[in-house]
């Protein structure tokens, strides 16, 4: 299967085959906990198939750019807001788009942010808060974009209609590609080569 993603006929990155067989491999720790495979067919772990690696490219950007990008005049507000939200993401820790658009304001106390990344507590037993400082461009843009402040509502409005897990997921994800697709055009008027929300987050963590 492996070799089959990563052939002539079909060739994908490393990291993309990677992403496959995470995907792969969870379904398949679904079905051995349900006791719908036999541990020895368990094809992951010890002794077993480990899924490659691929060295990741460098996608953080240079403070100089970043300031280019915050004080861009936008041509729309959907590219303003966009842009607004990539530099939201950058300046709240590298927050990824995910857990940014569930944040609510019961998550702000004594000016700070106080949350716990999804990731981590659907995979770590040790939960742990991370804490976010709300600087004044982070405020502009919870003012400018966000909810009316109320502790039961989320800080940014795209997820007010949602009602179930599934609408949450498919709304972030529209967001995400709303966000890609903008600020391709603000880097584009830039002259920069393009960018997307994983170079907010690569970008503060460098």
């Amino acid at each position: 299967y492996y070799k089959h993603l990563i052939s002539k006929e079909k060739p994908i990155s490393y990291a993309t085959a990677g992403m496959y067989l995470r995907s792969l491999r969870v379904l398949l720790n679904d079905a051995k906990a349900s006791g719908l495979i036999a541990e020895t067919n368990y094809p992951f772990g010890k002794n077993k198939f480990v899924i490659p690696t691929q060295k990741g490219r460098d996608l953080s950007l240079e403070l100089a750019d970043i300031k280019r990008i915050a004080e861009y005049k936008c041509d729309s507000k959907t590219m303003e807001m966009c842009r607004d939200l990539w530099l939201f993401s950058f300046l709240a820790n590298g927050i990824n788009f995910g857990d940014m658009l569930t944040l609510k304001f019961e998550n702000i106390s004594k000016n700070e942010i106080y949350f716990m990344r999804a990731k981590t507590i659907r995979t770590s037993t040790e939960k742990t808060d991370i804490v976010i400082p709300i600087l004044e461009p982070l405020q502009d843009i919870i003012n400018k974009w966000g909810n009316e402040p109320n502790p039961k509502k989320y800080i940014f409005p795209f997820l007010n209609d949602c009602k179930n897990k599934t609408d949450i997921k498919r709304e972030i994800m529209n967001v995400i590609r709303l966000t890609n697709n903008q600020i391709k055009k603000v880097t584009s008027a830039l002259n920069m080569a393009d960018i997307s929300t994983y170079n907010a987050r690569h970008s503060y963590a460098t």
